[in-house]
């Protein structure tokens, strides 16, 4: 994850507090971030300059992410979804959630790409386009009676089997990412993909309470034991 993300988390000042980590079925404070020499110089540029796009994105703003300044919400039967204004280089929103499932590939952790990871690669060094057997989708983090603060919350990328497709997906800092990949995509998955063809873009408007992926970790932050500070100010 970009170190603009765990600054975020941070609470500075006077009463400076470090994030909370869950892991191991313990919960923590901790400053330490995940990190791996991995990457050249021109690399750390590509990946760089997509992540300042992000930060901006979700920057606060009246209480939520500035990027809900460019959604306009649909008239549908659940009212989730919004179209994203043309203003949005969903490019760059494809291009970093893909380098955030490839570095979480290549450095073994949850995100398993198998054999599809070379693909991500060259769509990374920009020697080919956003894979065709890949489909992206952005979900923007609502308030809910669960949790007005989904701006605060950070998933590593994690992998699970969807019937014949493999689902990888993270959270940050209100942004929800998705992405399907395997070779039996339909071609309205394909249509609504961030990266596709289509000029219109959509994102879904998911209040924290009803998306699966922040009900877990919730849950694990719930039922995790607390250590260290966290067990004191918990007690």
């Amino acid at each position: 994850m970009p170190q603009w993300a765990y600054r975020r988390l941070q609470k500075t000042g006077e009463g400076r507090e470090d994030p909370v980590r869950v892991a191991d079925g313990t919960a923590f404070h901790t400053s330490a971030q995940i990190t791996q020499h991995l990457l050249c110089e021109d690399c750390e540029g590509r990946f760089s300059r997509r992540e300042n796009y992000v930060a901006k994105l979700t920057t606060l703003e009246n209480g939520g992410p500035k990027i809900l300044q460019y959604v306009t919400r649909l008239n549908t039967p659940r009212g989730l979804l919004a179209e994203l204004s043309d203003d949005i280089d969903t490019a760059e929103l494809a291009y970093f959630a893909g380098s955030i499932l490839w570095r979480s590939c290549v450095m073994h952790r949850g995100c398993q790409l198998g054999p599809y990871e070379s693909q991500f690669r060259s769509y990374l060094l920009e020697e080919a386009p956003f894979p065709s057997f890949a489909m992206l989708g952005l979900g923007i983090l609502m308030p809910s009676a669960l949790s007005d603060n989904s701006h605060n919350w950070i998933t590593e990328p994690a992998s699970l089997r969807v019937g014949a497709l493999r689902l990888h997906g993270f959270i940050l800092c209100g942004l929800a990412f998705r992405c399907f990949v395997g070779q039996v995509l339909t071609a309205t998955m394909k249509q609504i993909c961030l990266a596709g063809p289509s000029p219109k873009k959509y994102v879904s408007l998911i209040p924290s309470n009803q998306y699966g992926d922040f009900l877990g970790a919730f849950d694990m932050l719930a039922t995790a034991k607390p250590r260290g500070k966290l067990a004191t100010t918990r007690q």
